[in-house]
């Protein structure tokens, strides 16, 4: 269960953190503002804003990670991105080595929405750290600190180090091995799992996105763009949205029980 923070949250914590950042997903959205919404749990439809619980982890990691990462990730992919959709196809290594951080911390945010770290006792032996109130924890966490506290480390905190590991391994082992490329649909349009488990794939727009080592940039045929929306609807943990599932090609959504 997500740590609260004190109520009215006066040093503006960050509660409700997108797995995909909310821009990534307002790029999908409708003339009503929301896209639609597939829940693998029930099996229902819904328009939703990008501001919607569904696209929420609480607190699964800290004030400092949010922060790091939306800067040096977040913010250099969407300015990236726009580019893209004005047109740009060629990429350097530094915008390769961009979008495979910003797909591999969608993943990591998907996996601790999964799996949220629990606080981790300290071995005996090692500091235990005073018993902070929770004011002076969240005074920590806000300037930015890492900190134990009677004897553990909280789970945000251990969120937001499993973050920072497996940004660090994507930039020394992975990145040397892929190689992004711009594809666009213009008859069938992108959806979006929350969760591309075995794809490395990034949807841009409903009629873009980018996909690793499949050679392009290219336009795909309305038959390829359906069968890879197929394979997209496949992978999805919680949700899969679209501006329009109608318009996707969209053969098979996995029913509630195929969990």
């Amino acid at each position: 269960m997500a740590r609260r923070v004190t109520r009215g949250n006066p040093r503006e914590l960050p509660v409700r953190l997108h797995t995909l950042a909310r821009k990534s997903i307002a790029r999908f959205a409708g003339s009503d503002q929301r896209v639609e919404v597939w829940f693998r749990e029930h099996g229902g439809i819904q328009r939703c804003r990008p501001e919607a619980s569904i696209f929420w982890a609480l607190r699964a990691w800290d004030a400092p990670s949010e922060r790091k990462t939306k800067s040096h990730v977040e913010d250099r992919f969407q300015e990236m991105a726009e580019l893209i959709l004005r047109g740009k196809r060629e990429l350097s290594s530094q915008e390769q080595g961009i979008i495979t951080q910003f797909q591999q911390l969608w993943a990591l945010r998907v996996a601790l929405r999964e799996y949220p770290r629990a606080d981790l006792e300290l071995p005996s032996g090692l500091p235990r750290g005073p018993d902070l109130t929770r004011s002076e924890q969240e005074n920590l966490e806000a300037n930015g600190y890492s900190f134990a506290t009677g004897g553990r480390l909280l789970g945000a905190q251990l969120g937001g180090l499993m973050i920072a590991a497996g940004l660090l391994r994507s930039r020394r082992s992975e990145a040397a091995n892929i190689e992004w490329s711009v594809f666009t649909s213009s008859q069938i349009e992108f959806l979006v799992p929350d969760s591309f488990r075995t794809v490395r794939t990034v949807p841009l727009s409903p009629n873009c996105c980018l996909m690793a080592n499949a050679g392009g940039p290219r336009k795909l045929l309305p038959l390829e763009a359906m069968h890879l929306n197929n394979i997209a609807a496949r992978q999805c943990v919680r949700y899969s949205f679209a501006r329009d599932f109608s318009s996707t090609g969209v053969t098979f959504l996995p029913s509630p029980a195929a969990q």
